[in-house]
């Protein structure tokens, strides 16, 4: 039973330990309604159906669901390992409730070794159509990152740029609703585009239309090119400066002096030696502003090669949005933390997979929170150790305005549940021993889910 204590102001109510994870609730029902999640566990029930190995009695549909949203929905509730996942679907009583059934750390480790034989094809699918789902074609950003690693996994190796060892991710990223639509593993000494065009060549296979591209100075390649002129996309492709763009650049320069810090952009034809044809460059130069007192004597080139219709000011100013991408993709990393502890590369691309497909459900329920003013009040909690079993907690208001990123958005809408309530009459907390709930759910979801 639940009792109350009185504060001028505030009613504060302790009651029985509850689920940390109420969150979860949320988070399975999205995963099961999805479009694609709905695609994935037949395609890939076909293929481990076909599968001339151990298959574990995952050809049975309702087995392969609850696995595939065990481990979705752990590693989006900050579970980064399945044994992780396993021990809390032990321990949570509501994690049983909502996946249907328990399942063990053997079984989920089992899951894995499958989706590394079959699932490549099904997860990459699933990753393009859920960034692509409910629009009519995808706007991608396309660059890679050194993911580090620290064991003997296969295709780990050292990387120059980098200087350190790990995998060269690939990536594809959709600005317009912030999700990952590929992702992929290359060896760490691999070249940054590795990959980018045939990922694209599978994405149209499947048929969805990237209808734009962008790319750093280390995307630019002939097939990559080609695949994107022959599926109709725009791109915008960043070019290293060399001296033959310099010399073309030249022509388009008025007459001097420059004052430092001008700016002119302008436009012209070039042909790389490995390139099939000539394209359209962009180029943007610019007077560098005095260092150190000493005036500079040159101008700084910056070149795109570019099938996109408008001015060169419209396409430098199209590039420089690339900041978004760039964003996207780190809060990926923050929020999931990558770590691959399989020696097998076939299986830590799974596992790729299968964290950027939980990113995407967290970038899909933080969608339904406001826009503006998400956090129009929260608390500042801390905690100190009292009498032995017994938690004491301080709370401090203080203000946010500032839209929640995903890890603050998992730690104070999923991970605690129905802390806060603010009415007319006046403010109520609700704590549990286990557990402060906020009020998120219910502007997430716009239900509320009563707990027995």
């Amino acid at each position: 039973m639940e009792q109350g204590i009185g504060l001028p102001g505030m009613l504060i109510e302790v009651g029985r330990a509850v689920s940390t994870d109420g969150g979860v609730v949320f988070v399975i029902r999205h995963l099961r309604g999805a479009v694609w999640f709905k695609r994935l566990v037949p395609s890939l029930r076909t293929g481990i159906a076909e599968f001339e190995g151990e298959r574990y009695g995952y050809v049975r549909e309702e087995k392969l669901e609850r696995g595939l949203v065990a481990l979705m929905a752990g590693l989006a509730m900050g579970y980064r390992s399945v044994k992780a996942i396993a021990d809390v679907i032990e321990a949570d009583p509501l994690w049983r409730r909502s996946l249907g059934k328990r399942i063990s750390q053997p079984d989920l480790s089992r899951l894995m070794g499958l989706l590394a034989q079959v699932g490549e094809k099904p997860l990459k699918r699933a990753l393009a159509e859920c960034a692509a789902e409910g629009r009519g074609g995808l706007h991608i950003d396309g660059d890679s990152t050194l993911i580090e690693l620290h064991g003997a996994q296969e295709g780990s190796s050292y990387n120059g740029h980098y200087h350190c060892t790990g995998y060269h991710a690939g990536w594809m990223v959709d600005t317009e609703v912030g999700k990952v639509a590929a992702l992929w593993l290359n060896p760490g000494k691999a070249y940054t585009s590795e990959g980018q065009a045939e990922v694209l060549m599978g994405i149209a296979a499947m048929g969805l239309q990237v209808r734009s591209y962008r790319g750093d100075a280390g995307m630019p390649s002939p097939e990559l090119m080609t695949r994107l002129e022959q599926d109709g996309a725009a791109y915008t492709l960043r070019l290293k400066s060399n001296p033959k763009l310099d010399k073309l650049a030249e022509q388009l320069l008025p007459p001097g002096p420059w004052q430092e810090g001008r700016v002119f952009m302008g436009e012209f034809s070039y042909a790389a030696k490995s390139w099939d044809k000539p394209r359209r460059v962009v180029a943007k130069l610019q007077k560098p502003k005095a260092r150190d007192g000493a005036e500079s004597l040159f101008w700084e080139g910056y070149y795109f090669v570019t099938t996109r219709e408008g001015e060169a000011e419209e396409i430098v100013s199209h590039y420089l949005l690339r900041g978004r991408a760039e964003g996207i993709f780190g809060e990926f990393m923050q929020t999931m933390q990558p770590n691959f502890r399989h020696e097998e590369m076939v299986k830590n691309e799974a596992w790729a997979q299968i964290l950027a497909l939980a990113f995407n459900t967290l970038v899909d329920l933080r969608r339904n929170l406001p826009k503006e003013g998400s956090i129009r009040k929260a608390l500042k909690l801390t905690q100190e150790l009292a009498d032995p079993g017994f938690v004491a907690i301080t709370i401090e208001r203080v203000k946010a305005f500032a839209s929640a990123s995903l890890t603050m958005f998992r730690a104070h809408a999923l991970k605690l549940f129905n802390v806060f309530i603010s009415h007319a009459r006046g403010e109520q907390l609700r704590i549990h021993p286990t557990m402060l709930r906020p009020g998120w759910p219910g502007i997430l979801m716009g239900v509320s889910i009563a707990m027995e």
